[in-house]
């Protein structure tokens, strides 16, 4: 959801906007920290063989060679993961000549979301898409498994085919992951082939990950009950309440992401909108109760109508002002759009939410009484209606400043093109 600060054609936003990809964040190398953090959060993983894969390509259209990469990247399923690997894939064949081979796990559960992206004009010669076989997800996964633990069953057994892949891309000098496809630190070792975590998230949460194996071993009882904030190298103590349920409670297994909301979550979302007269685009999923994690595989294959589960009435309401938008819609291209004057998000993590608000400033978190498990539509309204009040105008400058710093960090003399230039040219992508 994203409200603005001034009228805007929201419509010719959505409808018009380009598949635009997210910034990079950082890289960092592999580890038994890494692997031992992951195996600590999912549990055991399948054992499986191999399969061929295919190559991506239009409809009605031969499959075309692949060609030799220098580099290979392979991230997860779910297009939060895969946008942001893409992203730097094109980044290093447009900035630093390098051919990329970009592995894509598939899976019966299609994502049309997914398939407009992979198929976009944006894609440059030199980046090939390479479909490993598609893994048929009832037969390895069940409903009721957690999201997390499903997740990496699915990437184990797509991986049946990775060292037939590897080889055929030419043994490429790196292949880069990102943090749920570290089951294949073994096919690379034994291809010698060096493997780069790429964690978009944030430092504090790698350090924590890094950490959790030796915090588990030292904290009796649950997270949940310390007396004060976790203390992990490096960072700032971590409250409690700002850790992930399954660290704070051992007994909870369930991995909470995927962003579909519960009915009563939306329609409170949706009234608190309404309430605050703002302009928005409201991008909706079908509600469910069952897990928030409902539409992870196949964002935006959904059909639904949204006028039968929002508020009666609302999409009249509203129409004005605002634009109801079903599933998915290019979010970079909405963000970057002048008439865009902030967003929801849940900042991947509590920690990362509270960081924005209490040490970023650009951020406002709602509030929540003790008693209380849904934010109310009078709470929606306080927050939305922070584009009307002065502190947008202190939050909005601040965000400026960080623009800049990012932007000049991206330039071809800054520190994260540097970095990467680095690992391109000079260091661990040569060989």
């Amino acid at each position: 959801m994203v409200f603005g600060s001034g009228r805007g054609n929201w419509e010719m936003v959505v409808k018009g906007a380009e598949e635009t990809l997210g910034k990079v964040s950082q890289s960092v190398g592999n580890g038994d920290g890494c692997r031992e953090a992951t195996k600590l959060l999912v549990g055991k993983f399948l054992t499986v063989n191999k399969k061929n894969p295919k190559r991506l390509a239009p409809e009605n259209k031969q499959k075309a060679p692949i060609i030799k990469a220098r580099v290979a990247v392979l991230p997860s399923p779910g297009i939060g993961h895969i946008t942001p690997l893409l992203d730097l894939s094109k980044r290093l064949v447009l900035h630093h000549e390098l051919q990329v081979g970009f592995l894509v796990i598939t899976t019966n559960e299609s994502s049309t979301a997914l398939q407009k992206l992979l198929h976009s004009p944006t894609i440059p010669p030199g980046l090939d898409i390479v479909q490993l076989p598609p893994v048929n997800v009832f037969a390895v996964a069940t409903d009721t498994m957690p999201v997390l633990t499903r997740l990496c069953v699915v990437v184990e057994e797509s991986l049946r085919s990775l060292k037939s892949v590897l080889i055929e891309l030419g043994k490429p000098k790196a292949l880069v992951i990102d943090l749920f496809c570290t089951q294949d630190f073994q096919v690379c070792n034994e291809l010698s082939i060096p493997v780069y975590s790429f964690f978009t998230a944030s430092n504090a949460l790698l350090t924590l990950s890094l950490c959790l194996p030796t915090l588990d071993r030292e904290v009796d009882g649950e997270f949940i009950d310390l007396q004060e904030p976790a203390k992990v190298p490096g960072c700032t103590p971590i409250q409690t309440q700002d850790l992930l349920d399954q660290i704070k409670n051992r007994k909870i297994d369930e991995y909470k992401c995927g962003g579909t909301l519960t009915a009563e979550q939306l329609t409170e979302l949706a009234y608190g909108l309404e309430l605050s007269q703002q302009w928005f685009i409201f991008v909706v999923r079908m509600p469910t109760n069952i897990s928030a994690s409902a539409a992870f595989f196949n964002v935006g294959s959904d059909v639904n109508k949204p006028e039968a589960y929002l508020p009666e009435g609302f999409t009249e309401r509203t129409q004005e002002r605002g634009l109801v938008v079903s599933s998915w819609a290019p979010q970079v291209a909405v963000l970057k759009h002048t008439s865009t004057g902030g967003f929801l998000s849940h900042c991947e993590r509590r920690m990362n939410a509270s960081m924005l608000v209490e040490e970023v400033g650009v951020a406002i978190k709602p509030g929540l009484a003790d008693a209380q498990c849904i934010v109310g539509r009078e709470e929606v309204e306080r927050i939305v209606k922070v584009m009307e009040g002065e502190r947008k105008k202190v939050m909005r400058q601040r965000a400026v400043e960080l623009k800049e710093s990012a932007a000049r960090a991206l330039d071809n003399v800054g520190s994260s093109y540097g970095s990467l230039a680095g690992l391109a040219k000079n260091g661990c992508f040569e060989g």
